[in-house]
């Protein structure tokens, strides 16, 4: 089990610190899903074209990372079977699209001051 003071820095940047967490959330029961984009030489508009679809379902997204032909994003676990399946249906027109569910996310902030 790892505990706050194993989440603390060690020697970082050749400077020893022992710093705990500021902040550390967790957030349970989201949906994770990922897009890849069908088209590897062409991305202009996979992002305009995902985000449309979100918008047009009414999708709130909790996190997401992109790249030119890729996308993660963890989206709110309140959508509904019915809805989640007719926006994962649009995206993967788009690209190969895969989901996991029920997933947790967690994120730990350490402030470290130098002078």
């Amino acid at each position: 089990m790892t505990t706050l003071q194993d989440l603390s820095l060690s020697n970082l940047n050749g400077f020893s610190t022992h710093r705990l967490p500021t902040a550390v959330t967790i957030k349970e029961g989201i949906i994770i899903l990922n897009i890849n984009s069908n088209r590897k030489s062409v991305s202009h508009g996979f992002l305009a074209r995902i985000f449309a679809t979100l918008d047009r379902f009414g999708v709130v997204v909790d996190l997401i990372s992109t790249s030119e032909v890729h996308v993660s994003m963890a989206v709110e676990k309140g959508l509904g079977k019915k809805a989640l399946d007719r926006v994962v249906a649009d995206l993967q027109k788009l690209g190969t699209v895969s989901r996991y569910s029920p997933s947790t996310i967690g994120c730990t902030c350490v402030v470290v001051l130098r002078s």
